[in-house]
This record gives C-alpha cells, sequence and structure tokens, in this order.
C-alpha cells in the first residue's frame, strides 16, 4: 500500500524540498523568458539544432527501438520480458514478436506493424500485471504516435508527433518520481542493498524523496519550460547515462527506450501550443502554481490509483482522510486542465513555443 498522503505531505523534509523545487523552477521560468527576449544568438543556434534534429528524430528514435528490442529478444530468450526486464513473460511468442518488431522499425514501411506489435505486448502486459502497474510505461504509447504519425506524415510527425512524445515521456517520468514518494521502501531498499555508493553518506529516505523531486521538476520543466525543456530532458539522460555502469546491463537494455526517447527530446525544441503555454506559466509566479498544482495533484492520483485497485472495504474506511485530500488535488488538477484546454480550443496545436 502506498504511503499516508497526509503524513507524506506534512513531512518537514517534504515541505522544505517542495519550497526549494519552486525557488528552482521560477528562476528558471526567469532565464527562459531573458534568452527568449534578448539572447538571439542562442535562440538562433537552437532553431538550427532543432531544424537539423527534427530530420533525425523518427530514425534515431526508430533504430534505437529497433536496437532494444533485439537486445530484449537475444538477452532475455531462455526467461523472455515483454517491455522491461520485469515485465517477465511465460509466452513463447514474446520473442518472434520482439525480433520482428525490430527488424519492422529498421525500414519506414515496416514501422505501423512495428507499433503495433508494441502496442499488442503493451496490452498483453496488462493482462498479466495489471493496468495500474503499466501506468508506469505509458511512454511506449507516446514512441508508437510518434512513429506512426512520421510514417504517414513527416510534417505531423515533426509536429503533433514530438508534442505528443514530449507529453507522455514527461508524466511518465512525473508518474515514477511520484512512486519515489509513495512507495520510498523500493528505492531504498535498492540503494541499500545494490547501490549503496550513491547515498553519498545520506540517509537513503531523503536521499529517495530529494531524487523524486529531481525526476518531477525535471519532467515538469522538460513539458513546460521553453529552452529549459531541452535543458532538462539533457540532465536527465545524463542521469541515467551516469547509472548504467553501476546499475548494470540488464537495467540498461532496459532503459534504452528513455535513453532515446530523451535524446530526441533535449534535441528538438518544445511543441507545446505558444498560446497555452504563455496563459499557463509564463510568469514565474503562473509556473510555480502550475508545479504546485501539477506535483500535489498527480500525487493524489498516483494514490487514489494505487490505493483503490486492491483496497477492500475495511482498508477504504481507514484511509478516508488520505483519499479525500487525494480527491481534491487531483479533482483541482482536473479542472484546471479543462479550464484551460477550453480557453486555448483556438490556439494552434503545433506551434513552437517562444
Amino acid at each position: 500500500m502506498p504511503e499516508s498522503l497526509t503524513a507524506l505531505m506534512a513531512t518537514p523534509v517534504f515541505v522544505i524540498l517542495l519550497l526549494l523545487a519552486l525557488a528552482v523552477i521560477g528562476w528558471v521560468c526567469r532565464v527562459d523568458a531573458r534568452l527568449a527576449g534578448n539572447n538571439r544568438e542562442i535562440m538562433h543556434l537552437q532553431r538550427r539544432i532543432d531544424r537539423r534534429m527534427t530530420q533525425f528524430a523518427a530514425p534515431v528514435l526508430r533504430y534505437g527501438l529497433a536496437l532494444f528490442f533485439a537486445s530484449v529478444a537475444l538477452y532475455f530468450r531462455n526467461e523472455p520480458i515483454t517491455l522491461t526486464p520485469e515485465l517477465k513473460s511465460p509466452a513463447a511468442w514474446v520473442v518472434p514478436l520482439q525480433l520482428a518488431i525490430a527488424g519492422g522499425l529498421l525500414f519506414r514501411a515496416g514501422v505501423v506493424p512495428a507499433c503495433a506489435g508494441m502496442v499488442l505486448l503493451f496490452l498483453y502486459s496488462v493482462h498479466l500485471y495489471g493496468a495500474v502497474h503499466m501506468l508506469d510505461y505509458h511512454l511506449f504509447f507516446g514512441v508508437c504516435v510518434f512513429l506512426a504519425l512520421d510514417r504517414f506524415s513527416e510534417r505531423q510527425g515533426a509536429a503533433t508527433g514530438l508534442l505528443v512524445l514530449r507529453l507522455l515521456v514527461s508524466t511518465s517520468f512525473l508518474w515514477v518520481g511520484i512512486e519515489k514518494w509513495l512507495y520510498a521502501e523500493w528505492t531504498c531498499d535498492i540503494l541499500e542493498h545494490q547501490l549503496p555508493v550513491l547515498t553519498m553518506g545520506l540517509d537513503p529516505d531523503f536521499w529517495t524523496m530529494a531524487a523524486g523531486y529531481v525526476e518531477v521538476a525535471l519532467a515538469f520543466l522538460m513539458l513546460f519550460g521553453g529552452a529549459s525543456s531541452q535543458v532538462a530532458a539533457l540532465l536527465l539522460l545524463a542521469l541515467m547515462g551516469a547509472a548504467i555502469p553501476l546499475v548494470g546491463l540488464v537495467d540498461a537494455i532496459g532503459h534504452l527506450p528513455m535513453l532515446f526517447a530523451l535524446f530526441v527530446l533535449a534535441t528538438t525544441r518544445n511543441r507545446l501550443p505558444r498560446r497555452l503555454r504563455e496563459h499557463a506559466t509564463w510568469q514565474p509566479a503562473n509556473l510555480c502554481s502550475v508545479f504546485l498544482l501539477a506535483s500535489t495533484g498527480l500525487t493524489g492520483l498516483y494514490y487514489l490509483v494505487h490505493e483503490f485497485a486492491p483496497a477492500t472495504n475495511a482498508r477504504l474506511a481507514e484511509v478516508w482522510p488520505d483519499a479525500l485530500l487525494a480527491a481534491l488535488a487531483s479533482s483541482a488538477l482536473a479542472a484546471w486542465v479543462a479550464r484551460t484546454i477550453l480557453r486555448n480550443r483556438g490556439a494552434p496545436t503545433v506551434r513552437e513555443v517562444r
């Protein structure tokens, strides 16, 4: 069961880290605005890199995913997995399907069947492990949407496809970052028994909570930032890459989809509609408010999903204060999203940010 939501949000360290994250995000917003308004050389360089890398985004992701599925099929052929090392499968057809996906991704003509194969593996994983567990891996849908749109129209892939990819990769990292708060024992156990060097002498509980904030804040900026959206993706890529020598080959293979997706997002501009972004986050106070709303709302949603799915009536009777707080936080986030979308219905859906 997840950590008590009221106890978590009343923890002094959690509140202090939240205030620190808000201060950093406010400062980043000011830097973004200054870069967009005054540093024409930097913005011109950013546009040049974006134009060049947008042409290669789909091939990079296709070949990266082909490498991933080929590696998974060959390395785990005796004990098959579906999409990540923890998702073990008893089915013999999984390995041939993974090899077929890898082969299809090597050619544009095979992209759509390969994406269909990925969706099939995801749905099969839902059958084995449940929809709640698979929420951690919804970034695979972002990959499929981007590659499929690029296959049918390079223009749509470069605009709408990259936006969907950024949205689903960012929310996937947000979801997993929140997991470090509500299921801190999972990360603490890994730190204490497998990666004690990462704690640098700090208390594992503090390290886990701080790591969750780093992941949540970077994922948030990757979605809502201007130039910082690319920097945030690059930092997440660097952190995951730096951990590879410590986590070993199995986890390195499992992280390949995220690494290639982050590389694409680090080298292409944020396609979040300009009008939507300015309405929601152009001022530091607005951006901090949205971060507070998003982090608490998604934490509440995470709690509800994980608490209610397996809960009994007796269990729900015990946790109603946490459930009420989670419902209020997630409802506030849902209301903000709905209001923002309604106010910006006329905004172009694929224009770039400043």
